[in-house]
């Protein structure tokens, strides 16, 4: 449902950045080593153009940036690239497989193996699981609940390996149809604890695929590699954000974001190492790679966040009113959506946690008046979709199409609300 709410960002900019940085990254390896096979390029391109999913959506989490337009792209792009992984997940071991045979007839068997595997599992799922879980949730016993979880996802990474498949596949699909229950909500509560924990192992491991010695004695071919990797898919996810109407400075943060590597392109080329579809001297340089990539996200971020703030405070007061021809295409999109929108006025701690409730549920977008231009100016310089309004303004509120939108959240102080709703009942 998220995916579909989603679609511009999603098949969009995602399928741009992904296919883009892919052909390009395995375009260059072509030129570099042209004696590379059609099964390395497919290795190199489609692993090295993921990003991390870890990283990304807990730096865009920690820094309340979910709602803002640079973290709805980049939320996009990132669940395009888990889609993304897929069918590469299908295509390796068919690759080394050693069947002989062109690369579509690879292509054509992996379609076949991945339709049969995951439609048994959707279909699965969607016959037992929802009662699964309902007889579950009657025992009281948030043990059972857990162990239930987790039992899907096992038996759905079995199911996948057992066809030939890979196991995180399996996973992976496991995840999305527990997902799509109903229970979705409290599967999340119960794991929470261990979210956190799990998280925090994942960075430790990604720590220890470093290969220092490596990194002392070939400095000077993963060096330039790093630099590389990280201005080509820089220059492409700017482009491609440019194109789908983001402004420069939201580009320029999902380009900080996007850039490094993923933890995706580890289980990537683990698996191309073992069906010797690359060198292993080629896979640890890439792995070391991929791992400084990823530890330089958090500067990136950080770096990108200040320029953009620059970019954003000269726009000057039309932005702020969401009068100047940026602001008002942001604006658009919103107003525009098939989901509806959503107008909170005041920008405190209860409206952001209100607009912390809508990034989560992603069912609905939403715009924030307030009249304090300092406020104001500090939230738009963070990318929020934050406008100096006056709501007692019935013109103002025209101008915004108030009266189209899905719910009017009040968190101004009592007075001023009092007002606010005064002027809102009037249109």
């Amino acid at each position: 449902k998220k995916v579909l709410s989603m679609r511009a960002d999603v098949f969009g900019l995602g399928t741009c950045q992904y296919l883009g940085s892919g052909l390009l990254i395995a375009g260059l390896a072509s030129v570099i080593n042209p004696s590379l096979p059609s099964s390395a390029l497919v290795v190199l391109g489609g692993s090295l153009a993921l990003s991390s999913s870890a990283f990304g959506l807990q730096l865009l989490r920690d820094n309340s940036q979910m709602g803002t337009r640079f973290g709805r792209a980049s939320f996009g792009v990132l669940l395009f690239q888990d889609l993304a992984v897929v069918p590469l997940l299908v295509m390796l071991p068919l690759l080394g497989g050693g069947e002989g045979g062109s690369f579509v007839q690879a292509g054509m068997k992996a379609v076949v193996k991945a339709t049969v595997a995951l439609g048994f599992i959707c279909v699965l799922g969607q016959v037992f699981l929802r009662k699964v879980f309902y007889w579950v949730k009657r025992s009281g016993s948030s043990e059972a609940f857990l162990a239930a979880t987790l039992g899907t996802v096992l038996l759905c990474s079995q199911i996948t390996e057992g066809l030939g498949l890979s196991d995180t596949l399996g996973a992976f699909v496991g995840g999305v149809l527990v997902a799509e229950t109903n229970y979705s909500h409290q599967v999340e509560a119960d794991i929470a604890p261990f979210r956190g924990m799990l998280l925090g192992l994942f960075f430790v491991t990604v720590g220890f695929a470093l290969d220092l010695k490596l990194l002392a004695t070939q400095w000077t071919t993963v060096l330039p590699l790093l630099l590389g990797l990280l201005v080509l898919k820089a220059v492409v996810v700017i482009c491609g954000c440019l194109a789908w109407g983001l402004s420069g400075a939201s580009a320029l943060q999902s380009a900080m974001l996007l850039a490094p590597g993923g933890e995706f392109a580890f289980v990537v080329f683990g698996v191309a190492d073992r069906l010797q579809l690359i060198p292993t001297s080629v896979s640890s340089v890439l792995v070391t790679t991929t791992v400084l990539s990823m530890a330089m996200t958090p500067v990136l971020v950080a770096g990108g966040a200040k320029l953009a703030a620059i970019l954003r405070q000269n726009r000057g007061q039309q932005n702020l009113e969401g009068s100047d021809q940026r602001a008002a295409t942001d604006i658009g999109k919103i107003e525009t959506s098939r989901e509806g929108f959503v107008i909170v006025c005041g920008w405190n701690a209860v409206s952001r946690a209100i607009c912390d409730l809508l990034d989560a549920e992603g069912r609905a977008q939403y715009i924030v008046f307030e009249d304090n231009p300092k406020i104001v100016a500090d939230a738009r310089a963070s990318g929020l979709p934050v406008y100096l309004v006056d709501c007692t303004s019935r013109e103002v509120l025209d101008k915004f199409k108030v009266g189209s939108s899905r719910l009017v959240v009040l968190c101004s102080p009592r007075q001023t609300a009092d007002r606010q709703a005064r002027g809102i009942r009037r249109i």
